[in-house]
């Protein structure tokens, strides 16, 4: 399992460049998450977030994948 540290934070697990993914976050859905290019994956930081507000990240980062 990757690491969760506290879950605080998660680590995704991405088949496509998650610099890529990070951009396109950022660039069409104003949201920020960090890139971790040598894990291949997106680092999610629960702690800056509300509860409510996971499931809304999660749509968002389906559809930059899907882009």
């Amino acid at each position: 399992p990757l690491p969760s540290h506290g879950a605080f934070f998660a680590l995704v697990k991405l088949n496509q460049d998650p610099d890529l993914v990070r951009e396109r976050l950022v660039r069409e859905y104003s949201t920020g998450v960090v890139s971790f290019a040598s894990a291949q994956s997106l680092r999610i930081a629960f702690c800056s977030m509300t509860v409510q507000g996971i499931p809304e990240l999660a749509r968002r980062t389906v559809a930059s994948l899907e882009a």
